[in-house]
């Protein structure tokens, strides 16, 4: 069991003396990452510690300089700063557990960069929010924005705890100022570019849809089946690799109906495991790629099976079963046993010397040990086994996406006796790998970009692009957040890449629906006046998203009348079902109603002008709540528009007239005035 350290400072101890405990109590007190754990090793392998999500490789934590390429490790970290970054991370995951190291450690290593220079040499105790503003500056200029402000956060941390735990010499306030990406502008080639980056390609998907067609070797077998998943439901590929032979589910409601067909899930990120149902015109395609999945993994999940009741011997084929009373396995042997087919015969050598296996050479030929030979296969098992994924209680004997070892790698020989999890790393290389590292699918197939471009399509590519088509479809955000596998609504946003066309298109599609073609004037006067309540039923030209719906103002006509005022605006309207801009409706109720209270209090104190603001917050709120009831009741549709009547608008012709009869009136009590001898003469 994991013994978890609360450290406690004494005061009357210099920073750099508490640091010194701090270090230590970590060392030598805390179990978090196993207690044979190598403290003062570089590197710390903490798999056992950790439950991946859909990969049993090793994960290690380096404890090394931040290098300007992020696939390569720098330098180890210099000391006293290393000591505390080993002891900060135990520390952090026994009081804050994350599966995730990644995010701390890159804030250390940016913290890091920015101390280890004279004067400070990498002392902790000297560090001041100048150095935490440095650090900060090395993570906006490496990483993604998005991925910035939570390296940010990382570093707010680590501020706190050191001022916690008094490893300060000098302590004061810090706040991170990195902050959170906002939502981009729905229009313009910023949007055009995080659109174009985030979405797989018309041509991607074409050439995924071919290439899964005939694809015949076990490699583009499972790749495209993973991807032909990823593409019928917005699933992370960590989730998809986790899926079982038995996580289809079909649904009969009765005779005469359609039968629903769905897959078992269990999300990565907190979410309950769930039935996620496939869309129809997508389900044929999927159950095609369950099928193929399965008969590729076949022989894999039977060594598997055969493992499972045989843990301590190697697996052998009946042809081969003799060679269990062999004391000693010449190379022919050796290879015969371990690989399929007729790989090269240096291959059975080199495989001695990767896993240490010794060899002795008697009459010419090198022979080795059957026993030594088998407890090294045993040790090739993967880690966990017989359980791939504890948490699903998932059996390496009952994953689908499974391989003989090598089986997916078309220049290296396939064993026989071992079995693999297909991993992200395999997905990847094949979808979006780099030039400089393998040749894709697609490459291999002959597709390109319309532009003659390499297509790349990285794994969550198809989750941004499904998330698109229902937030286009009109589905609610708590439904979009719920068929994601998402704990909160609010991560939506980040998916979400409807442009401003896809809005308007949206909005003239439910303004005709709302307005039938036969309802519409068959002919309209080019000389006589239209209302204004007539513009969406006759031609929308523009629609743009606000904070609480969607506004039809074409500003190539003319600039905003009501500076953003947009409840009080005759030409915005909403859509019920967007739980986000729900909540700002009932938000703004709020804060409009503490504003009346106020302006109510101006008018009682005789400020001049406040009667104006009364009426008009009055107004306001009068809207907001016929929204909200209407977006309340059950018996409006999710997805319907909502436009409640058109409010008095400002008019420019309006208010010249007014602005001219005012002047004209001051201009005659003037005239008068002056008659009557009440102003002197000019």
């Amino acid at each position: 069991m994991t013994e978890l350290l609360h450290f406690s400072p004494r005061a009357h101890l210099t920073a750099q003396q508490n640091l010194d405990d701090f270090v230590l109590a970590n060392e030598q007190q805390s179990t978090v990452f196993g207690p044979e754990l190598d403290f003062g090793a570089d590197a710390w392998d903490v798999s056992a510690s950790l439950a991946p999500k859909a990969k049993r490789c090793s994960t290690r934590l380096h404890f090394t300089r931040w290098h300007k390429n992020r696939n390569l490790r720098g330098t180890p970290m210099t000391e006293p700063f290393k000591s505390f970054a080993k002891a900060y991370m135990r520390y952090q995951q026994g009081l804050r557990p994350s599966k995730s190291l990644v995010g701390r450690l890159i804030a250390l290593r940016a913290l890091h960069d920015a101390v280890c220079d004279p004067p400070l040499n990498g002392s902790p105790t000297q560090l001041l929010p100048l150095h935490f503003n440095r650090a900060a500056q090395l993570i906006v200029g490496r990483v993604a924005m998005s991925s910035a402000y939570q390296y940010g956060v990382q570093l707010e941390l680590i501020y706190r705890t050191m001022a916690d735990c008094r490893l300060l010499a000098h302590p004061q306030t810090w706040r991170s100022p990195i902050r959170r990406v906002e939502d981009v502008s729905k229009v313009g080639p910023e949007f055009d570019e995080r659109r174009i980056s985030r979405l797989p390609s018309p041509e991607a998907l074409a050439a995924l849809a071919a290439i899964f067609r005939v694809a015949s070797t076990p490699s583009d077998v499972m790749v495209t089946s993973a991807a032909a998943i990823m593409c019928a439901a917005p699933e992370r590929v960590n989730e998809v690799l986790r899926l079982s032979i038995h996580s289809e589910v079909i649904a009969d409601d009765g005779p005469g109906s359609n039968a629903y067909y769905g897959l078992r899930w269990y999300p990565s990120k907190g979410a309950d495991p769930q039935v996620k149902w496939v869309v129809q015109s997508m389900a044929d395609v999927v159950q095609q790629a369950i099928v193929k999945a399965k008969a590729v993994s076949a022989p894999a999940r039977e060594l598997a099976r055969w493992y499972e009741l045989n843990p301590t011997k190697v697996f052998l084929p009946k042809e081969l079963e003799y060679l269990r009373a062999q004391t000693w396995l010449n190379m022919a042997e050796l290879t015969s046993v371990l690989f399929e087919g007729t790989p090269r015969r240096t291959v059975a050598r080199l495989w001695c010397q990767t896993y240490g296996v010794p060899t002795e050479l008697r009459g010419g030929k090198t022979y080795v040990r059957f026993s030594d030979m088998e407890r090294a296969v045993i040790g090739m098992l993967p880690r966990g086994f017989p359980f791939a994924y504890a948490a699903q209680k998932l059996r390496y004997s009952d994953v689908l996406f499974i391989a003989r070892k090598h089986e997916m790698h078309a220049n290296r020989a396939t064993y026989q006796c071992m079995f693999i999890w297909v991993s992200l790393t395999d997905i990847y290389k094949r979808l979006a790998s780099r030039e400089d590292i393998g040749r894709t699918l697609f490459e291999e197939f002959g597709f390109r970009e319309a532009d003659g471009s390499a297509i790349r399509v990285r794994t969550h590519q198809p989750r941004h692009y499904l998330n698109t088509i229902a937030q286009t479809g009109g589905l609610s955000q708590l439904e979009v957040a719920v068929w994601s596998g998402r704990n909160r609504v609010s991560d939506n946003k980040a998916y979400d890449h409807v442009s401003n066309k896809d809005v308007l298109a949206k909005y003239r599609e439910l303004t005709a629906a709302q307005n039938p073609p036969s309802a519409l004037p068959t002919k309209v006067d080019s000389h006589g006046m239209v209302l204004r309540d007539h513009f969406p039923k006759l031609f929308v030209r523009a629609a743009h998203t606000t904070d609480f719906g969607y506004c039809g103002h074409d500003f190539s006509m003319l600039p905003c009348q009501v500076h953003q005022d947009c409840l009080n605006c005759d030409e915005h309207f909403c859509r019920k079902g967007e739980t986000s801009k729900e909540q700002r409706l009932s938000t703004l109720l709020e804060e409009t109603e503490s504003l009346l209270k106020r302006a109510e209090q101006a008018v009682s104190s005789g400020l001049s002008g406040a009667d104006r603001w009364v009426a008009h917050h009055q107004g306001t709120i009068q809207r907001i709540r016929d929204l909200l009831q209407i977006v309340q009741d059950p018996t409006v549709a999710t997805g319907a528009l909502i436009w409640i009547g058109a409010p008095q608008m400002p008019s420019p012709l309006a208010m010249a007239l007014q602005d001219r009869q005012r002047l004209l009136e001051s201009s005659l009590q003037a005239i008068g005035a002056e008659k009557q001898g009440r102003l002197p003469n000019a």
